[in-house]
């Protein structure tokens, strides 16, 4: 193995000679090849003539040792270059031929051997005490020094700024890149789907009705009324939550009530997570549903009379309102006891039970919660707040002394009506022994024609979809206000009764 030795300075380090210094180690130089910049501060430090070192000599057997790197471990991060010389140990010494120096030494010997003598005794003692005072007394920085200093520092000046620049350049290239990106997803939005793609669609109404049960003045009149105190907050700041508009996150709703449309459908269609959707879709049905009803929408007795069809006021001149239940079918649930309350005989299937109630004209004027699929039509109009409401419209004139209900002849409610002073229409009930009179099948025939608009009006509310599927365990917790937001959604639609 070649042995090592240290080209700074008149170092004598040896990897031959280990008992000198144990713990030094040695360092190649930087090739000029791949590393010229390197490999000329490495010369500049180590202090050599030109002619002992340079570039051309460098070679693979070309080594540092480490006692001249800070803290004498060799290059780091941050001193990666070795310490600078300070040239006073260099100095250059003319060879003389043999022959010259022994002829001189003879003739200086010859002429005054004593004077030689005492100039050779005088020129050691000048080196050794220049030597102690180079050892005791530190010499200042050299003038190579300060200039490898200075090209140093100009060095880092100019790669700074040349930093500085292509930062400069970077940023403005990622904010193009940006707005570029922006505005692709929003062309993306436009051509996949959306509010806008829908409305600049020739078909715009269809699409509109097909996706929400409005029509498109209908939608933005809703939108107005639900965004007119400001947007929807949402407690999570996404950033792909603030890539749609408020009318695309009403639209990702109605769609989802009215078609039914699954969240991963929804998150292809609109080009966001599922979990966005359902971000979504939670804070926009909490949101319909708080301003949905606090709209009043039972109108005075004169307006419900004025506005229904003739024939039901020549037949039933005080009738302002028909009732009506309806069920929903839902999941089984897990646990025995729900299902047995949410269980429904006649059906043969879990399902939760609501109470509708409409004007003459069709137009709905009272919606109860669910109940468990169970419970009797007389159970569920003393529970669902219908008495409480009537008392209240009474009070404020809404609703005057005699006025009717109508109700099919399952509502069993003659009495509590009448604690009301109000009236109940129902169907005469049959004897099982003897035919039904002609004037008890005449009423039912009349009662029947009329009851009919709560049944449309029932049908109106579960064209939405999500109220007529299997309804899932996981949404029961929102599904009251579901019910709730479909049934108040069909007073933006159409008139149910065109007189």
């Amino acid at each position: 193995m070649p042995h090592k030795h240290c080209s700074y300075g008149r170092c004598n380090s040896d990897s031959r000679y280990t008992d000198r210094d144990p713990d030094v180690h040695f360092i190649p130089f930087p090739k000029p090849k791949t590393r010229m910049e390197e490999c000329k501060i490495w010369i500049k430090a180590c202090g050599r003539p030109h002619s002992q070192l340079n570039p051309d000599l460098i070679s693979k057997s070309t080594y540092l040792c480490s006692k001249h790197f800070h803290n004498q471990i060799g290059p780091s991060e941050q001193y990666p270059y070795p310490i600078p010389h300070d040239g006073k140990e260099i100095r250059s010494r003319k060879r003389r031929k043999a022959g010259d120096s022994s002829t001189s030494l003879m003739c200086k010997n010859q002429d005054n051997p004593d004077e030689h003598e005492a100039n050779e005794v005088q020129e050691r003692a000048a080196e050794t005490v220049e030597m102690a005072h180079s050892e005791y007394h530190p010499s200042q920085p050299s003038s190579m020094d300060i200039l490898y200093e200075a090209a140093q520092i100009r060095c880092l000046k100019d790669e700074m700024g040349e930093k500085t620049t292509r930062i400069q350049i970077l940023e403005a290239e990622n904010r193009k890149l940006l707005q570029e990106n922006h505005k692709l997803t929003n062309e993306l939005l436009i051509v996949k789907f959306g509010y806008q793609s829908i409305m600049m669609s020739k078909d715009s109404e269809k699409l509109m009705k097909f996706h929400t049960g409005l029509h498109p003045n209908s939608f933005s009149a809703l939108h107005k009324l639900l965004t007119c105190d400001g947007n929807v907050k949402y407690p999570d700041n996404r950033f792909e939550l603030s890539l749609h508009g408020s009318a695309d996150h009403l639209l990702l709703t109605l769609a989802r009530l009215r078609r039914n449309l699954q969240l991963l459908d929804l998150s292809y269609r609109f080009q966001i997570s599922i979990n966005a959707v359902s971000i979504i879709f939670n804070q926009w049905v909490n949101h319909i549903y708080r301003r949905l009803i606090k709209i009043s929408i039972w109108p005075h007795r004169d307006v419900i009379l004025r506005n229904a069809p003739s024939e039901f006021i020549r037949e039933f001149p005080q009738t302002i309102m028909i009732i009506d239940c309806t069920e929903l079918k839902t999941q089984t649930p897990s646990s025995l006891r729900l299902q047995s309350q949410f269980y429904l005989d006649y059906k043969s299937y879990t399902t939760l039970k609501g109470l509708v109630g409409c004007d003459p004209s069709g137009a709905v004027t009272f919606v109860g919660e669910l109940f468990t699929g169970s419970i009797s039509d007389k159970n569920i109009t003393e529970q669902c707040g219908l008495y409480r409401q009537l008392k209240k419209m009474m009070d404020l004139g809404y609703v005057a002394p005699g006025d009717a209900i109508m109700a099919d002849k399952g509502f069993t409610i003659e009495s509590d009506i009448k604690k009301l002073n109000l009236n109940l229409n129902i169907p005469p009930r049959a004897s099982a022994n003897r035919q039904m009179p002609g004037p008890d099948c005449s009423t039912t025939r009349k009662i029947a024609r009329h009851r009919i608009h709560i049944e449309r009006l029932i049908g109106r509310i579960k064209e939405y979809r999500i109220l007529t599927s299997v309804i899932p365990c996981s949404i029961v917790y929102q599904l009251n206000k579901i019910w709730t937001i479909c049934a108040l959604l069909t007073l933006f639609q159409d008139k149910l009764i065109k007189n």
